[in-house]
């Protein structure tokens, strides 16, 4: 009995923080089957590619050499997140039209496929722009599969709960971060 009763409480904990942890907004814009380097653009039209860049596979997707440029349209605060690659030897600097400097990274990650480098945007509805820069020791590429945009929620200034469901509370005065479907998924 204890056992089960552990378990319920392992699974329903990881339930809850599993929810809790979707408080975000996450736009993922893959390129690794090259279709928004085929068309220039993303399918929702917020990210567009300048400059002469290429397909390089489905491992590492968009190859962008010195001078090439992505550009992203965001609707507020966010954080512009980038899968990185062993391979890569260029910075990237980051710019918003409305804010200005957004700073500069070596693209080169240490875990290749699965370290991140990624820019913090602070403001309004904007356009982001990130073109690759040469190091002081040069470089020729960076090799891009993915960029993920996170915009996290904006708090209403209702308490957060976990309703389990004995009863169902005011959703003017809560916010339920425990829905029926959320259940339901378990």
């Amino acid at each position: 009995m204890m056992k089960k009763l552990l378990f319920l409480i392992l699974f329903l904990s990881l339930g809850v923080l599993d929810t809790y942890s979707q408080n975000q907004n996450t736009t993922v814009y893959d390129f690794t089957d090259g279709s928004i380097i085929t068309n220039k653009q993303s399918t929702d039209g917020k990210l567009t590619l300048a400059g002469d860049y290429s397909y390089h596979s489905t491992n590492y997707g968009l190859n962008l050499k010195v001078g090439q440029e992505i550009n992203i349209q965001v609707d507020g605060s966010c954080i512009i997140k980038f899968l990185g690659s062993k391979y890569s030897s260029l910075n990237m600097l980051g710019t918003a039209s409305t804010s200005g400097n957004l700073g500069e990274v070596y693209t080169k990650v240490e875990i290749d496929l699965v370290d991140t480098y990624e820019f913090v945007y602070s403001g309004e509805a904007s356009t982001v722009n990130f073109i690759t820069t040469l190091t002081t020791e040069g470089g020729s590429d960076v090799y891009l599969p993915s960029i993920e945009v996170i915009t996290p929620e904006i708090p209403n200034g209702l308490p957060d709960v976990w309703d389990f469901g004995a009863a169902q509370l005011d959703e003017t005065k809560f916010n339920n971060r425990l829905t029926e479907d959320a259940i339901n998924a378990w």
